[in-house]
């Protein structure tokens, strides 16, 4: 029987082991450098995919403002030409690691962070008129508008509901008759 020079089972068996010990090496490398980022991702930013807070429950609210805007003829307006509509200053972050959140900013409204009602709260009579009064200044054709604030949030122990609700008539100072 001739002998062929070649691996036996032994170098077999020692070439594997090496390749799974270097295998296991790279996997116990990208593990630690993911838990790593686990810890300090959070601790140093705010937002960084897949390391960044589910913001749908993160922040809960107590109680929403919802506003309807209606002109004289009884017709639904924009609530975000007014800046009445909720933008979640937590979803999409505005700028985050160099990046804007999905791509666009999102409109100014009554509720913001640098606005003077923080998010989550309600504002007063004296707030949205003083906001829908701004904007109604660049619009001459409505004598006014009708803004109805629905607020949502514990009507009792047991349910979430509309908690109150205030219809104002909001004047337009600038109005011009056609």
């Amino acid at each position: 029987m001739p002998h062929t020079p070649g691996f036996t089972a032994k170098l077999r068996n020692k070439s594997q082991r090496l390749l799974s010990n270097s295998t296991e090496r790279s996997q116990f490398c990208v593990l630690f450098v993911v838990l790593a980022m686990q810890i300090l991702v959070p601790l140093n930013t705010q937002e960084l995919y897949p390391f960044s807070a589910a913001t749908m429950f993160a922040y809960p609210l107590k109680q929403v403002a919802l506003y309807e805007v209606r002109d004289p003829a009884g017709f639904p307006l924009s609530q975000t030409t007014f800046g009445l509509q909720i933008s979640n200053p937590h979803d999409p972050p505005v700028t985050t690691l160099g990046r804007l959140g999905y791509g666009r900013q999102s409109p100014g409204s009554i509720q913001q962070p640098n606005n003077q009602i923080p998010y989550g709260a309600v504002a007063t009579k004296l707030e949205v008129t003083r906001q829908i009064e701004s904007q109604l200044l660049k619009m001459r054709h409505l004598p006014y508008v009708v803004v109805t604030q629905s607020v949502l949030g514990p009507v009792d122990g047991y349910k979430v509901g509309i908690a109150r609700r205030n219809t104002w008539k909001i004047a337009n100072t600038r109005f011009t008759q056609p």
